[in-house]
């Protein structure tokens, strides 16, 4: 039997068996993993995680809705900064926009596409973070006082060091933030058409948590929204104190000669 059929087989009985640890998983495959060092994160990617450890060479395990899992050396933060790259969509404009609407700094802020959420489960100061997809969620729920079970739309369902109540408030906040972007965002226009998150995304948790799209939507306006957008736009061309002062006298002198 090849790797590939090995690797195969296990994963289809984890998928009919119990939760596991990513820890877990990482024992049962080693002896099989097939190192994918072109792999991407997409639309069907349900989970991005840290498996750096002594004991092998792997940095990172990519779980898929329609795939086996894939191990590479590559660290999960390069896998979301090319991923980030591959966009029109921008990380810091939409982090700094969505801080002064909720009025908070935002530690654990989500990378925001048209067609997933990717949640990252530790703040960047951890360096290599693991990442859920929220839309492949298909519910949660607490295994013990410091651990957590994630089950996925294929059926997979993973234990992750997390306390419930803590990762629950952390993903809805974070489908918060994705519902505000993606309908006030100019960059979402034309994809706004088909963004139903309660019927076009396969997992079933966010259609539990649909109340708080109308939650979301309160916090503020199309117009206040792309004012904060324009404004950190703006910071970002002109950065430093006298870039700022420039800009400020070119519109004083453009003012004038109206």
């Amino acid at each position: 039997m090849s790797l590939l059929d090995q690797k195969e087989d296990r994963y289809i009985e984890l998928l009919h068996g119990e939760e596991i640890s990513l820890q877990d998983m990482s024992e049962s495959f080693k002896d099989c993993w097939l190192h994918d060092g072109s792999v991407k994160i997409n639309r069907e990617t349900i989970g991005l995680f840290n498996i750096a450890s002594k004991d092998h060479q792997y940095q990172s395990l990519v779980l898929s809705s329609q795939e086996t899992p894939t191990v590479t050396r590559v660290k999960t933060k390069d896998l979301v900064v090319k991923s980030r790259e591959e966009t029109d969509f921008c990380f810091d404009i939409n982090k700094k926009v969505i801080e002064e609407i909720f009025n908070k700094q935002i530690y654990k802020f989500p990378e925001i596409e048209p067609n997933f959420l990717f949640i990252p489960l530790e703040g960047p100061s951890q360096g290599n973070v693991s990442y859920i997809n929220f839309t492949k969620l298909n519910d949660l729920r607490a295994l013990s006082g410091h651990e957590t079970v994630l089950s996925f739309c294929n059926h997979l369902e993973i234990i992750v060091p997390q306390r419930f109540q803590s990762l629950e408030r952390h993903l809805e906040r974070s489908f918060e933030y994705y519902t505000v972007v993606t309908y006030f965002s100019d960059s979402f226009s034309e994809h706004r058409e088909t963004l139903s998150f309660l019927t076009n995304w396969e997992g079933n948790y966010p259609s539990l948590k649909k109340e708080l799209v109308g939650k979301a939507l309160q916090r503020t306006s199309k117009n206040d929204y792309r004012r904060l957008t324009a404004k950190h736009q703006t910071k970002e061309l002109f950065s430093s104190e006298e870039d700022t002062l420039a800009m400020a006298d070119f519109f004083l002198i453009y003012r004038h000669a109206l």
